[in-house]
C-alpha cells in the first residue's frame, strides 16, 4: 500500500489521496506491515505575516487502537531539515485541537496554525503506519484540498488632524483622511509658515 490518487473518495471532489488499495479500498494487501509517506511541495512563508493555517479535508478509518496501530499523522518541518513535527493525528495521546477524528464515517475538516514555519520554506507530510499485519481490512485515510490559509487583513482606515512648531521656528497644521494597505489611498491637506 501506498498514497495514491484516487475517485473513490466519494465526497464530491473528483479526486483524494489515499493511502491503500484503490481495488479493495482497504489497506490490507497482506499480512504484513504497511506504511507510507505522502510530501507537499515547499511552501514558501519566507514573506508571511502570522497566522498562517493548512487546512485540509480528511476521511479516517481504521481499527481505533489508541496509540498501537494504524496511525495517521500530519506533520510539518522547515524544508530540507528532515526535522518533523507532528500537527495532527489519530492517536489518543495528541491534543484535542490536534485530534484526527476516526471512525465517524464522514468527512472532517481540520484548520492546524503553521506560523511557526514564518520566515521559510515548509513542507507537509500525511503519513499512515499499520505498526502491523493484522486488522488492516479499513477504509484508512483519505485526504483532500490541502491549502495553504493566509487571511488578508481589511485594509485599515483613518483620519487626523494636527498642528505643530518647529525648533526651526516653523509652525505647521494639516488635516488628512486615508485608507491603507499595499496600494491604498488617501488624502491630505496642509499648511504651513
Amino acid at each position: 500500500s501506498h498514497f495514491c490518487a484516487t475517485t473513490n473518495a466519494d465526497h464530491g471532489s473528483n479526486f483524494a489521496l489515499y493511502f491503500g488499495s484503490d481495488v479493495t479500498c482497504n489497506y490490507a494487501p497482506n499480512t504484513l506491515r504497511q506504511n507510507g509517506v505522502a510530501r507537499s511541495p515547499q511552501i514558501d512563508l519566507r514573506q508571511a505575516t502570522a497566522p498562517v493555517m493548512i487546512s485540509f479535508k480528511y476521511f479516517l478509518e481504521t481499527e481505533r487502537e489508541g496509540t498501537a496501530y494504524d496511525i495517521a499523522t500530519v506533520q510539518a518541518e522547515i524544508a530540507g531539515t528532515d526535522q518533523f513535527t507532528v500537527l495532527a493525528s489519530n492517536v489518543s495521546s495528541a491534543a484535542p485541537e490536534a485530534k484526527l477524528c476516526d471512525g465517524t464515517g464522514q468527512w472532517k475538516e481540520a484548520v492546524i496554525d503553521v506560523s511557526q514555519y514564518i520566515g521559510h520554506f515548509m513542507q507537509v507530510n500525511l503519513t499512515f503506519d499499520t505498526v502491523d499485519g493484522l486488522n488492516n481490512a479499513y477504509a484508512g485515510f483519505y485526504v483532500d484540498d490541502l491549502k495553504v490559509i493566509h487571511p488578508v487583513t481589511p485594509a485599515g482606515e483613518g483620519e487626523g488632524e494636527g498642528e505643530g512648531e518647529g525648533s526651526a521656528g516653523g509652525e505647521g497644521e494639516g488635516e488628512g483622511e486615508g485608507e491603507g494597505s499595499a496600494g491604498g489611498e488617501g488624502e491630505g491637506e496642509g499648511e504651513g509658515q
